[in-house]
């Protein structure tokens, strides 16, 4: 059965901003969500190493409004138990819901 959480979604802006003279980076909104936990777990990549690496391996789905294609590639991060995850991937094949992959924690 899926899980009901509430979480944030990370959204770089469109365009870099001018932070000093000659600095660019760009802004972040965090939007709150209601989404639904798909998946929640750790795999292990070598299990036949000795320095053996976990990662998530966690899916989360959820409904953004006024979803448009390049807002999609501008999502970067949700928080998840408090921490923010990068999203290594963006499914659209159950339209209207996005259902991200998380990867490692963002350091942005």
């Amino acid at each position: 059965m899926a899980t009901k959480v509430s979480t944030i979604v990370g959204i770089r802006s469109a365009l870099e901003k001018e932070v000093r003279p000659g600095i660019y980076e760009y802004d972040f909104k965090e939007q709150p969500v209601k989404a639904t936990l798909l998946q929640s777990g750790t795999f292990v990549d070598d299990a036949t190493s000795g320095n053996q690496n976990e990662r998530p391996n966690i899916r989360i789905s959820f409904l953004l409004s006024n979803v448009k294609t390049d807002r999609l590639s501008r999502l970067m991060y949700i928080v998840y138990f408090g921490v923010k995850y990068k999203i290594t991937n963006i499914d659209r094949t159950q339209d209207p819901a996005v259902i991200v992959t998380l990867g490692e924690v963002w350091h942005g």
